[in-house]
Protein backbone atom coordinates (compact mmCIF):
# COMPACT_ATOMS: atom_id res chain seq x y z
CA UNK A 1 0.00 0.00 0.00
CA UNK A 2 1.22 3.81 -1.03
CA UNK A 3 1.53 5.42 2.18
CA UNK A 4 3.46 8.70 3.39
CA UNK A 5 6.27 6.74 4.89
CA UNK A 6 6.29 4.85 1.74
CA UNK A 7 6.83 7.85 -0.86
CA UNK A 8 9.24 8.87 1.25
CA UNK A 9 11.92 5.82 1.69
CA UNK A 10 10.85 4.91 -2.36
CA UNK A 11 12.27 8.88 -3.03
CA UNK A 12 15.17 8.81 -0.65
CA UNK A 13 16.02 4.96 -1.79
CA UNK A 14 16.63 6.51 -5.23
CA UNK A 15 18.61 9.58 -4.23
CA UNK A 16 16.03 12.30 -5.42
CA UNK A 17 14.80 15.29 -3.52
CA UNK A 18 11.64 16.34 -3.08
CA UNK A 19 12.53 19.30 -5.71
CA UNK A 20 13.96 16.72 -7.90
CA UNK A 21 10.48 14.85 -7.57
CA UNK A 22 8.11 17.92 -7.97
CA UNK A 23 9.94 18.77 -10.67
CA UNK A 24 9.29 15.49 -12.92
CA UNK A 25 5.78 15.14 -10.99
CA UNK A 26 4.83 18.71 -12.24
CA UNK A 27 4.43 20.26 -8.96
CA UNK A 28 5.51 22.97 -6.25
CA UNK A 29 7.77 21.05 -4.02
CA UNK A 30 5.95 21.80 -1.41
CA UNK A 31 3.29 19.69 -2.49
CA UNK A 32 5.01 16.84 -2.82
CA UNK A 33 6.04 17.36 1.29
CA UNK A 34 2.20 17.98 2.05
CA UNK A 35 2.15 14.15 0.21
CA UNK A 36 4.91 13.07 2.20
CA UNK A 37 3.94 14.21 5.51
CA UNK A 38 0.31 12.67 5.06
CA UNK A 39 -1.49 15.93 4.52
CA UNK A 40 -4.90 16.48 2.01
CA UNK A 41 -3.67 16.27 -1.47
CA UNK A 42 -5.70 15.98 -5.00
CA UNK A 43 -5.87 11.58 -5.98
CA UNK A 44 -3.88 13.41 -9.05
CA UNK A 45 -1.03 14.29 -6.94
CA UNK A 46 -0.15 10.78 -5.57
CA UNK A 47 -1.00 9.34 -8.92
CA UNK A 48 1.59 11.76 -10.65
CA UNK A 49 4.03 11.57 -8.09
CA UNK A 50 3.82 7.72 -7.95
CA UNK A 51 4.86 7.72 -12.01
CA UNK A 52 7.06 10.02 -11.22
CA UNK A 53 8.71 7.62 -8.58
CA UNK A 54 8.65 4.51 -10.88
CA UNK A 55 6.41 3.46 -8.51
CA UNK A 56 3.68 3.44 -10.95
CA UNK A 57 3.80 2.85 -15.18
CA UNK A 58 3.16 5.61 -16.96
CA UNK A 59 0.16 5.49 -19.25
CA UNK A 60 -1.44 7.55 -21.90
CA UNK A 61 -3.71 8.70 -19.69
CA UNK A 62 -2.28 8.55 -15.71
CA UNK A 63 -5.63 9.59 -14.18
CA UNK A 64 -6.62 6.03 -15.63
CA UNK A 65 -5.16 4.56 -12.31
CA UNK A 66 -6.71 2.77 -10.17
CA UNK A 67 -7.31 2.96 -6.54
CA UNK A 68 -6.92 -1.33 -6.65
CA UNK A 69 -3.31 -0.41 -8.26
CA UNK A 70 -1.98 2.39 -5.97
CA UNK A 71 -3.13 0.10 -2.88
CA UNK A 72 -1.40 -3.14 -4.55
CA UNK A 73 2.00 -1.19 -5.35
CA UNK A 74 4.94 -3.78 -4.97
CA UNK A 75 7.68 -0.86 -4.54
CA UNK A 76 5.82 -0.41 -0.69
Amino acid sequence: MITPECLRSVRQARGLSIEAVAEKAGYAPGTVWRLEQGRAVRWQVLVDVAVALGILAAGRDSGAHSLTQLIECAAC
